[in-house]
Parts: structure tokens; sequence; C-alpha cells
């Protein structure tokens, strides 16, 4: 793992993990799935093509050990043809922002964010940029 480093009056610091790599998915049936794993993967981008349909967002597959190290962050892009249902998995979790339930549709890309609780065990959502 890459690790990001500054330059300060004190030396060197570290920031972090560098972002993991992007998984590129694509379909044309409306019945998507990204089942994401955060030990490979943080963003993930969808290309869906297909007719009005549903988008799964399953639970990721990484360890509970290495998602309970650090506050991981993880971000889903969607650009769809037609407006999507989406669908998440039990360990997503909405606040005073819940979980969105469509996408934009018309070729529109919809930009997720979500960071893994330690204390819920679950990933917040934390924000969309829709329609770009």
């Amino acid at each position: 793992m890459n690790i990001i480093q500054f330059f300060t009056t004190q030396g060197w610091q570290k920031l972090g993990a560098a972002p993991k790599a992007v998984q590129y998915l694509s379909d044309s049936t409306g019945t998507a799935t990204i089942t994401p794993n955060t030990d490979t993967y943080q963003y993930y981008e969808l290309l869906e093509t297909g007719i009005a349909g549903t988008i799964t967002i399953a639970n990721d597959t990484a360890t509970t050990a290495s998602l309970a190290k650090n506050k991981r962050s993880m971000m889903i892009t969607a650009q769809t043809t037609n407006a999507m249902t989406l669908v998440f998995g039990t360990n997503y979790i909405g606040g005073l922002l819940p979980l969105p339930t469509t996408t934009t549709g018309g070729t529109k890309e919809d930009n997720y964010t979500f960071l893994w609780s330690k204390y819920y065990s679950k990933w917040e959502y934390t924000g969309i940029a829709p329609g770009f």
C-alpha cells in the first residue's frame, strides 16, 4: 500500500493511504449489481445503458478486521441512460440524509459517497453530487 506524505517544518508527515484503484462496471440489462470490496477498490464507476430498472449496491465483501482499522471511504459513480431505482444492502445507513432511492438518468452522472462507521459497523451515506 502506498502512503501519501507531505513535508512540513517538522519534517515528513504521513497523510494516509493512497486512494485505491477504480473498478469500472457496465450493464445494459437494467439490473446491475455492484458488490464492493474496499480491500481492493475504493471507487466504483457504473455505466448503465439499459431500460429503467434497479441498481443493487450489495454489502461490502472486505474483511471486517480491515474495515475496523480506519475511517475508510468509498465513492460510487453511476451514469444511467434512464432513471433507475437504487437498492442498498443491509450494511448501508442514512442519517439526516437518507439513502438515495433513484438515479438522475438522462446519461447524467451521480456521485454517492460513504464512510465506514466502526461504531455501527456499516457504511454511512454522506452525500450525493447528482446530475453531472
